[in-house]
């Protein structure tokens, strides 16, 4: 029963980074033409964003945390005591994501074991935040100190506020924010119910306690579910802050995972060279872009971190690379690659639509966005394997299944709006 009473009781937590610091009920004029929807999720790019901040600085949870409590609860009160009946209402609202949280969090509280790279890498990277030690204390983790801490924070984090000490309780924020993104696509005024079937599909589709158990990957995958809405609304009417969003979230993926630069990347690839907006935007853009990856480098660069310590890439190795061997490995990649993607099903249909959308010679801007995510995708897991010193298989075996997870959720969207489309739109309202 106590259990039970944490599970609601961090649900209640968690709904906070999506309430604040922006009333998402709001009226003030920059802000009345967004839905509530697209206010929480700016609110959950800031609240992460306060929390990378915080992870930095040479002050224990312990300290931070209750700080930030107080000072949260007195904003919830100030900001929402007037809009008390909508917002009970809005909470009404959200009861699917509610129930899909509940009811995935009982079989995380079941089965509990680690992932391998959460067990060894992720888990031990949060018990250093969780026992008060700070980011600096990370430099004693001789063992894979190239990995991204920022999970690991949130983890312990939210850990550490728990009624009962139960290292999955730090980790049910992962399983609230995929819940939570995945809602914010099929959310709409039209065919509610219809809306909420289709959530409990993606849902009942996707979900594996594999993902859950400690692994990163559900957390870009959450990130990434979000930006592809945001690119689309961008196409069909571009607003700045999106574009902003945009990148707030591609920095949140540079410190969860170090395939946060792919996205990064691709990211600003997309916004540069396929988004319809002025130079001077684009260049402003870049050098945001450019300015947060030079921040982790030097962040590293003076916490003594190596941003370059992967072992499994190396220039020597590259030195050594043949042609035979060049071609071996993508014989290998060919055929795992089309088994890993046939076993994940948003991937293999993203892939299915894509070509069935093309053969329509749809030219939207959104689909050039899709499509060019699609390829850029693929060149990046030839050239992951083909360059890394490890043999071949095992690190297809090892890595691969969770690679084409993750960037499959930028697919989803465009799924539902090829679903729709066949239903002459009537499904939502986009």
């Amino acid at each position: 029963m106590i259990e039970i009473i944490q599970i609601l009781f961090l649900y209640l937590v968690f709904t906070i980074t999506i309430f604040l610091p922006i009333n998402i009920f709001s009226k003030n004029l920059y802000f009345k033409n967004f839905a509530s929807i697209d206010l929480a999720t700016f609110n959950l790019g800031i609240n992460l964003s306060i929390l990378l901040f915080f992870s930095f600085l040479n002050y224990s949870i312990k300290i931070i945390q209750p700080a930030l409590m107080v000072v949260y609860f007195i904003l919830f009160i100030f900001i929402y005591y007037k809009n008390a009946k909508i917002f009970i209402k809005t909470f009404a609202s959200f009861m699917p994501i509610f129930l899909v949280f509940f009811i995935l969090s009982l079989d995380v509280a079941n089965k509990l074991y680690l992932g391998w790279d959460a067990k060894f890498f992720y888990y031990i990277k949060s018990l250093y935040f969780f026992e008060n030690k700070t980011f600096i204390n990370l430099t004693e983790f001789e063992a894979h100190r190239y990995h991204p801490h920022f999970g690991s924070y949130i983890w312990a984090f939210f850990r550490k506020i728990s009624i009962i000490d139960f290292e999955y309780t730090g980790r049910l924020f992962y399983l609230f924010m995929f819940s939570f993104s995945i809602f914010y696509l099929i959310d709409s005024k039209k065919n509610t119910l219809l809306n909420y079937l289709f959530y409990f599909l993606i849902v009942a589709l996707f979900y594996e306690y594999e993902f859950f158990s400690g692994l990163q990957e559900i957390l870009l995958f959450s990130i990434l579910l979000i930006i592809s809405k945001y690119l689309f609304k961008i196409t069909k009417n571009p607003q700045e802050i999106y574009l902003y969003f945009i990148i707030v979230f591609s920095n949140l993926m540079l410190w969860i995972k170090l395939e946060g630069l792919i996205y990064l990347l691709i990211l600003s690839f997309i916004i540069n060279f396929l988004l319809k907006i002025k130079f001077e935007k684009k260049l402003k853009l870049s050098i945001l872009f450019v300015s947060i990856y030079l921040v982790k480098v030097l962040i590293y660069y003076l916490n003594d971190l190596n941003l370059d310590a992967q072992p499994s890439y190396n220039f020597e190795y590259f030195s050594f690379i043949t042609f035979s061997l060049i071609f071996e490995k993508i014989k290998f990649i060919t055929i795992w690659l089309f088994y890993y993607a046939f076993n994940n099903i948003f991937f293999i249909s993203g892939v299915f639509v894509i070509l069935l959308t093309n053969l329509t010679k749809n030219n939207s801007l959104y689909f050039r966005i899709i499509k060019s995510y699609f390829l850029m995708i693929i060149c990046f897991v030839y050239f992951a394997y083909i360059l890394r010193d490890q043999d071949i298989v095992y690190a297809i075996r090892t890595t691969m299944d969770r690679l084409i997870m993750t960037s499959s959720g930028f697919f989803i969207y465009f799924i539902l709006i090829e679903i729709n489309k066949i239903f002459k739109n009537k499904i939502f309202k986009l």
